[in-house]
């Protein structure tokens, strides 16, 4: 997915290998819903798990801090449908509705 215009994919550093029991992706320039919507109406089904930042939680309403990366990160992040235990029919399927680019319009 990297050659994906408006999307960043997971990094794996070279000292481990990631688990990918979710495939979590961030998509710039504020299009994340576009990509999520676009998906939906080809019947892919995404998920974005962490919708609000940490300290954004009511838990911490009386901790005052910025922590701009994990807001950006937090309206960027959408978890697709590509695993382990997803077959490559699948995984080319959602690949080949992202490359479309009518959901950056």
């Amino acid at each position: 997915l990297a050659e994906v215009e408006g999307v960043i994919p997971p990094f794996e550093a070279a000292y481990g290998t990631h688990v990918y029991h979710q495939y979590t992706i961030r998509v710039t320039e504020g299009r994340r819903d576009q990509l999520k919507d676009h998906l939906a109406a080809r019947g892919i089904g995404t998920m974005i798990y962490y919708p609000i930042p940490v300290h954004k939680l009511k838990i911490y309403e009386e901790v005052r801090v910025g922590v701009p990366a994990a807001e950006n990160a937090s309206s960027e992040a959408l978890s697709l449908p590509i695993g382990p235990v997803v077959g490559k029919t699948v995984q080319d399927r959602v690949v080949r509705a992202m490359r479309e680019g009518t959901w950056r319009n």
